[in-house]
């Protein structure tokens, strides 16, 4: 029972100092407000009349703080106008290089005119891309993409997959040139039926 009793006595103690601090923190955060209102009050004033936006009738004479029109509410600290940061500009390098859809419609001519009558990878389609835009480093994620995307819109068909050491290599060809005779398949490679 003792041992129960000095517990309590001692949680009863620490509940008591931690409510004093908490009415102490509480008046200094009301000082704080006071002295933060008025500081935005006087760099909206100061900053209206350096601006020169008040009209004469607004003006104050030396040592005369105006009135703001609306107070804002105690415990509200949100920085005076003047004193917020300005919406920063982020810099972004211009975009070399054609856009996903005119890249399609660009390199497409292209790639039936090189691979008209024989299978190609996606690392052959980064090497066109580079061959068509230098000034821009294709990556092989842009050459895939350009390739899913005429495969969806069934300009290519896949023809197989070449298994390397790194992985499996799809191949397309085009849809035209699907139809019709197909080339000799290389020794690993395996030509997809349908």
């Amino acid at each position: 029972m003792y041992r129960e009793e000095v517990i309590a006595k001692a949680l009863r103690e620490h509940r008591e100092k931690l409510n004093a601090e908490l009415l102490k923190n509480r008046s200094r955060q009301k000082e704080l407000n006071e002295h933060l209102t008025e500081h935005q009050l006087a760099i909206r004033t100061l900053s209206t009349l350096v601006k020169g936006k008040s009209s004469p009738t607004e003006r104050t004479t030396p040592g005369q703080v105006p009135l703001p029109t609306a107070a804002p509410p105690v415990g509200v600290t949100t920085a005076p106008a003047a004193a917020r940061p300005a919406e920063v500009a982020v810099w972004a390098p211009e975009r070399k290089g054609y856009t996903r859809d005119k890249l399609k419609a660009v390199a497409f001519p292209h790639i039936q005119s090189r691979f008209a009558n024989e299978p190609f990878e996606v690392s052959k389609v980064r090497d066109l891309l580079d061959e068509l835009e230098p000034e821009v480093s294709h990556t092989y994620e842009a050459a895939w993409n350009l390739c899913n995307d005429m495969l969806r819109e069934g300009k290519l068909k896949q023809a197989g997959i070449r298994k390397l050491p790194k992985g499996i290599v799809r191949l397309f060809v085009l849809k035209s040139s699907a139809a019709g005779n197909r080339p000799a398949a290389k020794a690993n490679t395996v030509l997809a039926e349908g």
